[in-house]
């Protein structure tokens, strides 16, 4: 017998909700909000690995696995490592989301979607409560006429036109219009840049092709750069406990920052010990 499991966030009870199917032939199912788990929790009061779903002789059970703050079946909390048997209807409480359990299923969905898939979801509706536009991945332009703009792509299922002229939807100035087209493409589990045209490069190499972006990396067109940020990507990565990995495209970037910012703290000290150079003079006088 198949297994259903209803994730509804709690603050929102009446909104969305995100659908985890699972056949006959799994015999343990984790729930937690790292990584590699079957189901992947968005929320910092939900453990690591929060607890786990048994099936033994075609009856599933709920077994908390030492979470810090407790999983709940109907209200009653768990004890850590002592399993009940779920039934069709059960409601499970971990951290900002209720569980509900369906296992009276004749036929699993024909078309399942992928749990990363279902958790960037989750992750875009935390974000999108937080302010205007923190959920939305965007590129920022590191020079050129129009530095320090930023450029939005927020509606999936569209492709966005990068470059100049008419149809750039995301107009870039100061580029060749032979030279500067980039279609982005955004679904559910990111962006992908599609080259459209020559002198276009990701990371300092040619597209050639589809190219699926990771936060932090660096598009380059005509000569003018832009850094690509998945604010998602980072949630997701900090939600694990680690620290980001920081794409060293956005190193670079900081690094040229720090440079900058060494030659005026030169020329400043250069100016000042001047200055006390001639008031010593002057004073030994």
């Amino acid at each position: 017998m198949p297994i259903r499991l209803k994730v509804i966030p709690t603050d929102e009870p009446e909104g969305r909700a995100y659908q985890y199917e699972f056949d006959s032939d799994r015999s343990q199912i984790l729930i937690g909000r790292r990584s590699g788990v079957d189901v992947l929790l968005p929320d910092r009061r939900v453990s690591l690995i929060h607890s786990r779903i048994d099936r033994r002789s075609g009856e599933y059970y709920l077994c908390d696995e030492g979470s810090s703050n407790g999983t709940r079946l109907n209200g009653f909390i768990l004890k850590t490592g002592e399993p009940l048997r779920l039934r069709a209807g059960d409601r499970v409480s971990l951290g900002g989301f209720t569980l509900e359990v369906d296992l009276r299923l004749t036929e699993m969905n024909a078309r399942l979607e992928h749990s990363t898939s279902m958790t960037r979801r989750m992750v875009l509706g935390i974000l999108e409560r937080l302010g205007p536009g923190e959920s939305q991945p965007h590129l920022t332009v590191l020079d050129g006429p129009q530095q320090g703009a930023r450029f939005s792509v927020g509606e999936a299922g569209r492709t966005y036109f990068l470059g100049r002229g008419s149809q750039g939807e995301l107009r870039l100035e100061g580029i060749d219009v032979a030279h500067g087209l980039v279609g982005l493409v955004r679904d559910e589990m990111g962006v992908t840049a599609r080259e459209m045209s020559a002198k276009v490069s990701l990371n300092e190499k040619v597209i050639g092709g589809a190219r699926a972006l990771v936060d932090g990396d660096l598009l380059k067109i005509d000569g003018i750069r832009l850094r690509y940020s998945d604010p998602a990507e980072v949630y997701l990565k900090k939600l694990e406990g680690g620290e980001v990995a920081e794409n060293p495209y956005r190193k670079e970037a900081r690094r040229e920052g720090r440079g900058e910012m060494v030659l005026l703290t030169a020329a400043v000290l250069t100016v000042l010990l001047s200055a006390l150079g001639l008031w010593y003079v002057i004073s030994w006088r």
